[in-house]
């Protein structure tokens, strides 16, 4: 069924992640490489990248997307990770891990964590808008008006994301896909 987006395109455009967000895409990208690689990959980086990811910004701050996208490109060079999916299930993992209390997730709480999921999303990113659809035993259907700075972000990352943490909390085997608006490729 098509849905109406309640927000206009120029609020669909995603363009900052907020800093606890940032936070765990940091664990994710140190758990990614050596030491020796990390500190090659650290003197890789313009200061202000370097800084960004060595001087954690507050949980309420907002990074711009063009600076995560210039990390994103120097990790895929220093490691052999190229599929957004697996940084997408490792981000999940670095939040758990973490403890992250932005959204608190109780563990073991898979319907809780279905209810969550578009306060999670909407809370990390400014614009776009995720909301709860349906909810039945076992299954959940969202929808997610947004346009990221580069599209395989919802498709591979953010299936990714969900398909670990939904594990982390429980769900046997989830299956997460993903179905791009109509009119796109």
């Amino acid at each position: 069924m098509a849905h109406v987006a309640p927000i206009t395109r120029e609020e669909a455009v995603v363009t900052h992640l907020r800093g606890a967000g940032l936070s765990n895409l940091r664990m994710t990208y140190r758990a990614m490489m050596s030491e020796e690689v990390w500190e090659r990959f650290l003197n890789s980086l313009e200061p202000a990248l370097i800084d960004l990811l060595l001087h954690p910004v507050g949980p309420e701050t907002w990074v711009p997307f063009e600076r995560i996208i210039a990390l994103r490109k120097q990790v895929i060079h220093f490691t052999s990770l190229r599929g957004s999916s697996q940084r997408g299930r490792m981000t999940a993992q670095a939040m758990v891990e973490e403890k992250d209390t932005s959204i608190p997730l109780q563990p073991g709480d898979l319907e809780g964590t279905l209810r969550r999921l578009p306060e999670l999303v909407n809370l990390r990113h400014k614009g776009g808008l995720m909301v709860l659809d349906q909810l039945i035993p076992y299954r959940a259907q969202y929808s997610f008006w947004a346009i990221f700075p580069y599209p395989e972000y919802p498709s591979e990352f953010g299936v990714g994301f969900f398909e670990q943490l939904l594990l982390l909390q429980g769900a046997k085997n989830p299956h997460v896909g993903y179905l791009p608006p109509e009119g796109d490729d």
